[in-house]
């Protein structure tokens, strides 16, 4: 359904509302019921019941028509009829129901009442009186069959009919002329005739009035097509009606009565069923069973003949090969009418006939199988035999045993052939073989060689029957035939070569026992759905055995469930005698169709509840399925795709593939015929329509799942009807002016069957909400924020003059902010009450643009502020200073105070409402009167030519300007300009420096002085140029440079320590920096090298007594003690020496040379020398010479 919507689009106020009711007068009048009902006999002749007094069920139920008369278009029906039995049928409805059909099903006393509204108001309330008769029993039949020259009486009623004599007939032909007033018309020609039979009533009016049609025919005459005028055992008569026709079939033997065959409209006769040889006649008699009287029958002569009955003997064998000197005698023990014999599948001979008694002897024959054909009685007999031969050339010379008959056996599935042996005498040899039945057919030929032949007996299989064998030896092909074969093939002459082949054929019929097979009937092509039980007929005791071709499964029983489609074979086997009677196999093929699918579908429903439903099949034509719609009594309603149901409840539908055997094992599909719905309740319910808005919502209440239509109408106090289309199907409407509003809804099946319909009248509500504006003009300052006055909880939207609307809530503000006319509207959302709405009048003037700003402030700490208020007079301003505790200072535009804290300055238009405005807040902080300087200095170092002063200011932020000044020894000052405002200053002479800082204001804030002088220091760091280290071991010396105030070493650039003493663990380039006590800076560098080896050396010659030529010991810093052992040759220790905490690279052990006061001679002396470093642990001995010399 549609949301709800006006139904005008034009929205007035309650002034318009009023002019509207000036001008118009009643039209839109508060009056709620605008539509003045008529009296119900005003309406007398506009409204009527039309349609019989009297029904009769002619046959069977009866549809009437009455008609209900009034407007259509404006008029609501109400049909109510009583029936003998049961509840009153309602229904009612708008144009759809003005004329009603009503289905009569019961006889007796029906009453009809019908009740017409308008506009809500009925207008209208009417009952007739409707006789219900049982309807009499017609005769009168659809169609007649006349024959020719005959006449017909054709009857419309049965005479048996009650009050027969009441009724009027009236007949006519097919040129609408009366030919008759009676219950019967006598015919005698071919034509349309109808038959008009009624009732009068007392106004001589026709009632229960009923019209017959039928059709008189001549018979149709027809021809009889049969197959055939001679039959023979075996064959099948086969015969029909053209054009087709259903009839009873006959067959007469002469001279014996009629047999009745069946009634159809096709034959197919075996001669089996016919009552033995003879002449026949074939009758079809077409009856029509409207007309007993006309017969039309057709006859066809045939005959049953008996087939040609000979013998043959052999009068004479042929003497030898290629003799022909062999004849053959023939009995007849029939009449013949042609026989004439064939070799190799050709004729011999223009063939001759016998009588019954009659002999024939036939010369000038070879030896070999004949097979003679003849005819008799319009049937053909053939049969076989042979002409021997007595000169058998040894290599054809053959017998068969009868002993080496081998009859027929049984196998798991069917039979074994049987099979003679030949016995050749002279062994092995190429040759062919030609096998004959007793009939004289070829059955069997075959090829012999010599090479396949391990012996001279050869068994040849065959089934159990008679037959006749004979051998020959193939012809030698010429050189001629075999180069040109094909031309051989292309020329005639070789047709009339002559047959040199030498054919020997067995002096006896060779037969071979054969076995019966059991019998059983089973369809072998067939289809099924899903599952089959195949259930094989048979009248004998047997065993069936299925296999599947494709799996080999197999399975045995005496029925089988079919499951799957594919080729199959079924093999019957005999449980009484299983080796006298053989199984029977059969091949199957079975396919298999899906069920059908298909979807139930409700296609329509009248407005009177008959409906149709249909069955829509999705893989099958409907042609290709047999459909069956049964009822809740499990009757057949419908056998098409579609269905009318004459009852309600649950239906079943089944749908069974056509043409395959069983059925699909599909439950019915089983579903709802719901019961009409030809009424439902309708209610409406409105809000209140008010004078200032909303307009009245008409809000439907109804049964919405059975309605698919919605209708809604106006009603005017004049009766006027407007029909709201744009409504059309809204749940809901929006009414804007008071009158009659009508709602009709249809059926969602049929949109066109009303199903219900009801109104509701709107008036105009005077009840208003109450809140007051003000009632004079009101001047604000830019805006004002207002809330309404009222004793209700009124939700309030206000319209600006600029047209922007606002909405607030109870308790919520409003922001006047615009000049002009405001309108607002009070609404209560709790009650039903209509909102109410007022203007009044607000002049806004602007707000002053101001603030404060400091115009003075003393070296003292006293602040002086001024309210600028731009372009604005002070008369037409009000000041206000404040404190932070929002006390009132002053009103002037200047304000003072040496009290720091928070001020707020407050300017507003005079003589206005407060201006809704930020005050201008300021803050006055407490004044900085003084800081703490300090200047820091050193000494003017020896190295440098100046030192730098430090001005350090607690409150640097404090200070605006910075003057420098300077003092020397004697006492002459001058100023710094050239360190204006900056912190530091460069001394270059000896005396005082003084700094003087200042204010923003100018006021002097502190001022300091500093003496520098000439640094006297003589002190320097002392370091070695190179250091040896081991760092494996940690071993170096601890460098102490001497007493400074602060110490940095640095590796290259990187700062190892900051001790007064370091000890160097890394190679390198190392710089020492160092301040004194008078902070002057002073920098060495110095080397440290790498060096873990422990070193020794000495002198390898000395001088005894001279000093530069002595014996002495050098080591590094590694070793710590030292023992020196000199030998001489003899092993006499002539020095020794010990050392103990031995000095970095210092000499030790000095000897002069001398031993026991005297020089050493000359010559060469072993030294020992043992030294350590202790605090490592590492120990080592050397071993040299040392030569004295001189």
């Amino acid at each position: 359904m549609k949301q709800s919507k006006q139904i005008f689009s034009a929205k007035n106020y309650w002034l318009t509302f009023v002019l509207i009711v000036g001008t118009f007068g009643l039209i839109l009048s508060k009056t709620a019921k605008t539509t003045n009902p008529l009296p119900l006999d005003s309406f007398v002749d506009e409204f009527v019941i039309e349609g019989p007094e009297r029904v009769c069920l002619i046959t069977g139920n009866r549809i009437e028509e009455f008609f209900g008369g009034g407007d259509a278009d404006t008029d609501f029906y109400r049909w109510t009829i009583s029936e003998p039995t049961g509840a009153p049928r309602v229904f009612q409805g708008g144009e759809s129901v003005q004329t009603l059909a009503f289905t009569f099903s019961q006889a007796g006393t029906h009453t009809i009442n019908l009740i017409i509204s308008r506009g809500g108001i009925p207008v209208s309330n009417l009952t007739k009186v409707v006789e219900v008769l049982p309807g009499a029993e017609v005769s009168l039949l659809g169609d007649y069959a006349l024959c020719p020259g005959d006449e017909l009486t054709l009857r419309a009623l049965d005479p048996s009919t009650v009050g027969l004599a009441d009724y009027s007939f009236e007949w006519t032909d097919e040129n609408g002329d009366v030919v008759s007033s009676d219950n019967e018309l006598l015919v005698d020609d071919e034509g349309e005739f109808q038959v008009k039979y009624f009732l009068q009533n007392s106004l001589g009016e026709a009632e229960c009035e009923n019209v017959l049609t039928t059709q008189v025919r001549f018979a149709v005459d027809f021809d009889l097509d049969v197959n055939g005028v001679n039959f023979c055992p075996g064959n099948v008569i086969v015969a029909f009606a053209e054009p087709q026709a259903q009839g009873r079939w006959y067959y007469q033997k002469e001279g014996e009565p009629e047999v009745f065959i069946n009634q159809s409209n096709f034959l197919q006769l075996s001669t089996a069923n016919l009552a033995g040889f003879g002449d026949y006649t074939l009758i079809f008699e077409l009856v029509n069973e409207n007309n007993l009287s006309c017969v039309i029958r057709k006859t066809h002569d045939f005959t049953f003949g008996q087939n040609p009955q000979f013998r043959i003997e052999e009068e004479n064998s042929a003497s030898e090969c290629l003799a022909e000197d062999g004849a053959l005698r023939i009995f007849a023990d029939g009449d013949i009418d042609l026989i004439y014999y064939v070799i190799d599948e050709e004729t011999n001979g223009p063939g001759f006939s016998l009588s019954a008694g009659e002999e024939l002897v036939i010369p000038g024959l070879r030896s070999g199988v004949y097979t003679f054909e003849a005819f008799a009685n319009g049937c053909r007999f053939t049969l076989g035999t042979v002409v021997t031969l007595q000169d058998v050339p040894d290599q054809l010379r053959f017998s068969v045993d009868p002993d080496s008959i081998v009859p027929e056996t049984c196998s798991d599935e069917g039979k074994n052939n049987g099979s003679f042996t030949v016995f050749f005498e002279n062994g092995p040899i190429d040759l062919i073989y030609e096998l004959y039945t007793e009939r004289g057919d070829l059955v069997g030929t075959g090829v012999l060689e010599s090479d396949e032949l391990e012996d001279i007996e050869f068994v040849i299989e065959v089934p159990g029957g008679i037959f006749y064998f004979e051998v020959f030896i193939p012809e030698e092909p010429s050189e001629e035939g075999e180069d040109d074969e094909e031309e051989g093939e292309e020329g005639d002459e070789d047709d009339d070569e002559e047959d040199n082949r030498c054919m020997v054929p067995f002096v006896e019929r060779i037969e071979v026992p054969g076995l019966p097979q059991v019998e059983f009937t089973v369809p072998t092509v067939f289809k099924f759905c899903e599952i089959y039980e195949l259930v094989p007929e048979t009248t004998q005791p047997l065993e069936f055995l299925l296999r599947n071709k494709a799996t080999g499964e197999e399975r045995v029983g005496q029925t089988f469930t079919i499951t799957e489609a594919g080729d199959y074979e079924l093999i019957g086997r005999h449980l009484d005698f299983p080796e006298e009677i053989c199984p029977t196999k059969v091949e199957l093929s079975i396919e298999d169709v899906d069920p059908v699918d298909f979807e139930i579908e409700f296609l329509s429903q009248d407005c009177v509840g008959n409906q149709v439903w249909e069955a829509n099949i999705l893989n099958y034509d409907p042609s290709e399925v047999r459909i069956r719609w049964y009822d809740e009594a499990g009757e057949v309603v419908s056998t098409g795709i579609n269905m009318s149901p004459v009852t309600y409840g649950e239906y079943e539908v089944e749908m069974q593939p056509r043409n395959i055997l069983g059925t699909c094992p599909t439950p019915p599909t089983k579903f709802i015929v719901p019961e009409p719905v030809l009424s439902v309740p309708v209610d409406l319910d409105a809000s209140l329509l008010c004078p200032f808005g909303p307009d009245a919502t008409i809000t439907l209440d109804t049964d919405f799942e059975n309605v698919g239509r919605i209708r809604w109408r106006y009603f005017d106090e004049d009766g006027e009807i407007t029909v709201l289309t744009v409504e059309e199907n809204s749940s809901s409407i929006v009414a804007t002016v008071s009158g009659t509003y009508e709602v009709t809804v249809y059926n969602s099946i049929n949109t066109t069957c009303e199903i219900g319909r009801t109104n509701i009248d709107i008036e105009i509500s005077d009840n208003l909400t109450q809140f007051e504006v003000p009632e004079e003009e009101l001047v604000i300052c830019e805006r004002y924020e207002w809330i309404p006055e009222s004793n209700f909880s009124l939700v309030y939207t206000l319209t600006y003059p600029n047209g922007e609307q606002v909405t607030k809530n109870p308790d919520e503000r409003f922001v006047l902010n615009q000049s002009g006319e405001y309108e607002i509207r009070g609404a209560d959302p709790n009650n039903p009450i209509c909102p109410n709405v007022k203007t009044f009048e607000v002049r806004v003037v602007d707000a002053i643009i101001f603030s404060a700003e400091l115009i003075d402030q003393s070296c003292e700490g006293e602040f002086t502020y001024e309210a600028n208020i731009g372009n604005s007079a002070p008369e037409d301003v009000l000041i206000t200073w404040r404190n932070s505790g929002g006390q009132e200072l002053g009103n002037s535009p200047i304000f003072t105070t040496s009290t720091p804290g928070t001020y707020t300055l407050e300017v507003q238009p005079a003589g206005s409402l407060p201006c809704d405005i930020e005050l201008d807040e300021f803050t006055i902080e407490a004044p900085i009167l003084s800081v703490d300087a300090f200047l820091q200095a050193g000494v003017i170092c020896p190295d440098d030519l100046s030192t730098v002063i430090d001005l350090e200011i607690d409150l640097p932020e404090e200070v605006e300007r910075i003057e420098w000044f300077f003092t020397d020894l004697n006492g002459n000052s001058e100023s710094l300009p050239q360190f204006q405002n900056l912190f530091e200053a460069v001394a270059e002479r000896e005396g005082t420096y003084e700094v003087f800082v200042y204010n923003e204001l100018g006021c002097l804030l502190d001022d300091e002085m500093i003496l520098i002088l000439q640094s006297v220091d003589d002190i320097r760091p002392v370091v070695k140029e190179l250091y040896e280290i081991c760092a494996e071991y940690e071993i170096g010396e601890t460098i102490n440079p001497g007493n400074f105030s602060t110490y940095e070493w640095y590796l290259d650039d990187r700062l190892l320590s900051t001790s007064p003493t370091y000890k160097p663990q890394l190679v390198g380039t190392y710089t020492l920096v160092v301040n004194s006590q008078e902070n002057c800076e002073y920098i060495t560098t110095f080397e440290v090298e790498e060096e873990c080896e422990l070193k020794v050396s000495l002198p390898n010659a000395i001088i005894p007594g001279s000093s530069d030529r002595n014996f002495l010991i050098y080591s590094n810093f590694l070793i710590d003690e030292l023992d020196v052992w000199i030998f001489n040759k003899w092993g006499q220790e002539v020095f020794s020496c010990s050392e103990r905490s031995l000095v970095e690279n210092s000499v030790s052990c000095v000897w002069d040379g001398f031993y026991r006061g005297e020089k050493l001679p000359i010559g060469a002396y072993a030294v020992r020398i043992h030294y350590k470093n202790t605090q490592e642990g590492i120990e080592q001995t050397m071993m040299t010479t040392l030569t004295v010399i001189d």
